[in-house]
């Protein structure tokens, strides 16, 4: 939830629409929480190649991690080292998170822990820095230009999207902490992007923020100077190690049939799946895809993709409630599937690129699904 496209644009969307915006993310944050338990339902692992779970989540997953580590090799270039190549970085992560994802899930939660907390640490200091000790004359007192359209307002819904990776803990911790990381993940995490969000607009120009593409360094540049900027150029880090760390070891494993501790087969198909999950963003950087306009387009498909796979399990738990006694309340899901079918129509319908995305929306799950296949023949027959 702290990655830097997703400061990027609640620093672009404050610029351009002001307080408002946080009131509409705080409403969607709220639908995520009421409607939690469905989405704690949701599988993890050892389901079919072509079940929502993977062509609907893998498509966002390698686009989003080639600009995220990216995005983190500019962000250590330009704010710790400018003499690093800021691509020699991104493939360093890149290797160091497939090493963590080999070595095991201990080695997966211990980086997942401390790059967490770094990031939420990070945040969170530079917000209450900027509340505590606001401008004496605050950049925006005016107010914000523009009004707070349906597209501003499903970013309420589209912040917290990948909230449902931390089901993957299912395996291997007591089952109530599933639901209950979930709604610390959702509390937490919208507690702070709202604060930064306040932050924001109480010490840049609503102008800078909205035109800016790295709105969150401009904000704790003007909090906190220097430090500000270094801190959040660690914030960025941490956020992609953690993001990046967390879809390969949740995807990977998707997939792959379950099975006892040790199995073989089993273990090829992840190690098959994480070759994929990884070896797709490394192509995608060396093919400078990064950064180009055609890959942001593919990002916001995948995010609708991702949001459809969560209308999709709220259906469900509406038409199949009755032989399922866990499936939450009936108005929780129905406010669900409202609350997303809407957000899901506004970022369709404002895409200035549609071709682009509608292309990727039929021909990414297709290729997501068929790769997901190949891996489990393949995990099969060796």
């Amino acid at each position: 939830m702290f990655t830097p496209d997703r400061l990027a644009l609640l620093g672009n969307v404050t610029g351009s629409t002001g307080p408002p915006v946080l009131i509409a993310l705080a409403g969607g944050i709220a639908v995520y929480l009421v409607s939690v338990r469905q989405i704690k339902m949701l599988p993890t692992g050892g389901v079919s190649a072509w079940h929502p779970a993977v062509w609907a989540r893998v498509p966002f997953a390698v686009c989003a991690a080639t600009g995220l580590l990216v995005s983190a090799g500019y962000a250590f270039n330009e704010v710790f080292a400018y003499w690093f190549p800021n691509f020699a970085f991104a493939y360093l992560m890149l290797g160091a998170v497939v090493a963590i994802n080999v070595i095991g899930k201990r080695a997966v939660v211990a980086v997942q822990i401390v790059s967490v907390g770094a990031a939420a640490t990070g945040l969170a200091v530079l917000s209450i820095a900027g509340i505590a000790a606001p401008p004496d004359a605050p950049p925006n007192a005016a107010g914000a230009s523009e009004g707070l359209s349906l597209k501003a307002a499903s970013i309420g819904l589209l912040l917290p999207v990948g909230f449902d990776l931390a089901a993957s803990a299912r395996e291997m911790t007591r089952r109530g902490f599933v639901r209950s990381s979930m709604i610390w993940c959702l509390a937490g995490g919208g507690t702070l992007l709202l604060l930064w969000g306040a932050t924001g607009w109480f010490h840049v120009p609503a102008d800078r923020l909205a035109g800016s593409t790295v709105p969150h360094m401009s904000a704790a540049s003007a909090v906190l100077g220097q430090a500000g900027r270094y801190m959040m150029g660690a914030v960025v880090i941490f956020s992609v190690l953690a993001a990046v760390n967390a879809l390969f070891f949740a995807l990977s494993r998707c997939p792959v049939p379950k099975s006892d501790p040790g199995d073989k087969a089993a273990t090829r198909a992840r190690l098959a799946m994480l070759t994929v999950l990884a070896g797709t963003p490394a192509v995608m950087m060396a093919l400078g895809l990064a950064g180009e306009p055609v890959l942001e387009v593919w990002i916001r498909a995948g995010l609708v993709l991702w949001l459809f796979y969560y209308l999709l399990a709220h259906a469900g738990g509406l038409i199949g409630r009755r032989s399922n006694v866990d499936a939450g309340s009936p108005y929780a899901a129905g406010l669900a599937v409202t609350a997303i079918g809407l957000t899901l129509a506004a970022l369709v319908a404002a895409e200035e690129e549609r071709f682009a995305m509608a292309a990727f929306l039929f021909a990414a799950p297709v290729v997501a699904g068929a790769a997901a296949a190949a891996v489990r023949r393949l995990a099969r027959a060796a």
